[in-house]
């Protein structure tokens, strides 16, 4: 009987482990999805790169000020590809003078014109190295990056932007992010 009993658990648990995996059953409840996608970002692409890029995602927030004496506020994403997808970088810069606040929830443009490299700006300032694209970075020309929460360890948000390179080469990209704090 003993026997019987041992052969029937064994069975049981071989079959009952693989339907708890692919069933997908969570046994921690109190984590979110946004838990889950802490620190990645999911975007698509469309235009002369076509796919989906993911990565790990970061911020970080400093204060500068400028020569001019002005204080600036500006976060800062960064975006590296995860193994498994093609080699890319992105960065992306929000700047804001203090006078206006600090960085917070809402949307953030893309600056038209720049007096100089990213100094001085009040807006959002982006560029992407993408491996199979080539040598020549592309940076974000038109759209928006919203931010839709922000607390001392994570970010979320959305971005929606159209990039360009020096050969006037470009694709659009967009989705969503949850950064960590770095």
């Amino acid at each position: 009987m003993s026997r019987f009993f041992l052969k029937f658990t064994k069975i049981s648990l071989w079959v009952l482990v693989p339907i708890i995996f692919i069933s997908g059953t969570k046994f921690n409840s109190s984590k979110t999805e946004n838990d889950f996608f802490s620190g990645k970002y999911v975007f698509q692409t469309s235009g002369i790169l076509n796919q989906n890029l993911m990565g790990m995602v970061n911020f970080e927030t400093i204060t500068e000020v400028k020569a001019n004496g002005e204080t600036y506020s500006i976060l800062k994403l960064s975006l590296n590809n995860l193994d498994q997808s093609e080699k890319h970088t992105m960065e992306f810069l929000i700047s804001k003078p203090t006078s206006l606040g600090q960085i917070s929830r809402g949307s953030y443009n893309i600056v038209k014109r720049h007096n100089s490299f990213i100094d001085n700006f009040d807006g959002v300032f982006g560029f992407a190295d993408i491996e199979v694209l080539g040598e020549l970075p592309y940076f974000a020309k038109s759209g928006e990056i919203q931010i839709s929460g922000i607390d001392d360890a994570r970010l979320s948000g959305t971005l929606k932007l159209k990039l360009k390179n020096a050969n006037n080469k470009f694709f659009d990209i967009n989705g969503n992010f949850v950064a960590t704090k770095k």
